[in-house]
């Protein structure tokens, strides 16, 4: 998927808010996947200096309560 593909429904389809809703939410939780596995890899391949790749690491040493 990318940004540039649409849900291709026109005014004149008469189509439901739910329906156009539920493509929508579909198409944007696609998305979201596909950035973060592209900001993950980007992560991945950075040197562990950088603060990104240390938090992936990070493990807190106690809860607060």
């Amino acid at each position: 998927m990318t940004e540039k593909d649409p849900i291709h429904i026109l005014w004149k389809d008469m189509a439901h808010n739910e329906s156009i809703r539920e493509q929508t939410n579909k198409k944007l939780g696609l998305l979201v996947q596909e950035r973060r596995l592209r900001w993950m890899g980007h992560v991945q391949r950075t040197s562990d200096d950088r603060i990104a790749k240390q938090l992936l690491r990070w493990i807190p040493e106690e809860r607060r309560k």
